[in-house]
């Protein structure tokens, strides 16, 4: 039996949480690249200190006051960049900061990162962009080629990478703005997972050269970075004059972010998420551990983001992930969820769970491995 129907217009993924939460009451869901908070710590969140008006007025479609000031603290210090209320734009998450600054420009094509969320190619080419693919191994003179023949009017980096956890070096950054300052190219940077980069210098080390913002888009939100995806709360930084281009478009679409999601993000942000990184620190050195000796999985090493890709030596990964789930309840998100992957026979392990779900999750993997890998082998014999 399968769970997947390959005619869906709906996600593999999507699919799959569909059929687990409609046929089981406790479906072991590890799929989401989002780490969890603790049931123990995490802060308590209400609106009681709020004002009751909050839910009776439209805020500025930029974005809440005290929410933009305290954007601005935290990609201040984290950066090492002068950004100023004025570089920010609140978006409703930030696929839909980037859907709106690619809505916004009536380009033709992108050069796109590879391997890259499906999603956001998607996004792409519902815009109108040729969508072009580099990968951050090709050495710069490639980049500048591929630069050269398509020219491109934006150029998408996601920093770490989802899902590889790969980081652009300092001097490979410097490059590509160099290129795209000289090609006149906007520089879109996703960088929703640089809360979770093993080297805490990194950075600023980056953006050490970082002066202007006139061609740059930095997209961020609370989703992974604060565990928070259900607020749809994100953020664009740019210079004064394309964030007041982007809010006029936003205004005219959506009129404003929602002001009780907003005024919790402010919690968030005030809170940090020390925890949350602790906690995928703490999932990384677990995983390393339960893989270490076996050979039926094998793990890529990440130096950043929030997930491992488990390579399984199987010809249909989609079977068998389907099989995991009709058979152990287990959600997984699969490679199907990704555009340019060197394999396609890949599923994710996202870091950010308790020990006790992890644990549990790969037992049943192990097992789930084991019996698959002899009923394969029962079937070529």
């Amino acid at each position: 039996m399968r769970v997947i129907d390959q005619n869906s217009r709906l996600s593999y993924l999507q699919q799959r949480l569909n059929y687990a939460y409609k046929h089981f009451s406790d479906p072991l869901n590890i799929s989401e690249n989002v780490p969890v908070w603790p049931q123990d710590s995490i802060f308590s969140i209400s609106h009681q200190e709020e004002s009751p008006d909050i839910f009776q007025h439209y805020l500025n479609s930029q974005g809440s006051e005290l929410l933009i000031n305290n954007i601005k603290i935290v990609e201040r210090r984290k950066y090492g960049i002068n950004i100023d209320s004025a570089n920010i734009l609140v978006s409703n998450g930030a696929l839909h900061g980037l859907s709106l600054i690619l809505r916004t420009f009536k380009f033709s094509k992108v050069l796109c990162q590879k391997p890259v969320f499906a999603s956001i190619p998607e996004l792409m080419k519902n815009a109108g962009y040729f969508v072009e693919y580099f990968d951050l191994k090709d050495d710069i003179d490639k980049i500048e080629r591929l630069i050269l023949s398509g020219k491109h009017d934006f150029i998408y980096l996601n920093i770490p990478n989802n899902p590889m956890g790969d980081l652009c070096s300092a001097e490979k950054f410097d490059s590509i703005l160099k290129l795209a300052e000289s090609y006149n190219i906007k520089i879109l940077l996703d960088m929703v997972y640089d809360a979770y980069i093993e080297d805490e210098n990194y950075l600023k080390f980056l953006f050490h050269n970082f002066i202007d913002l006139k061609n740059v888009y930095i997209v961020n939100s609370v989703s992974k970075a604060y565990g928070a995806p259900g607020l749809r709360v994100g953020w664009i930084i740019s210079n004064p004059k394309n964030i007041q281009y982007l809010q006029c478009f936003l205004e005219k679409e959506c009129i404003c972010v929602s002001a009780s999601s907003q005024a919790l993000a402010v919690y968030f942000l005030q809170n940090g998420n020390k925890i949350l990184v602790d906690r995928v620190k703490e999932g990384r050195k677990n995983i390393n551990n339960y893989f270490h000796g076996q050979k039926a999985i094998i793990l890529n090493n990440p130096l950043g983001g929030v997930c491992f890709l488990a390579d399984f030596d199987t010809s249909n990964i989609e079977e068998f992930i389907d099989f995991m789930l009709l058979e152990y309840k287990v959600v997984l998100a699969s490679s199907s969820n990704y555009v340019g992957l060197d394999k396609n026979n890949v599923f994710r392990i996202p870091m950010g769970h308790s020990e006790d779900i992890l644990y549990e999750a790969f037992e049943r993997i192990f097992d789930g491995a084991t019996r698959w890998i002899g009923s394969q082998n029962r079937i070529v014999a």
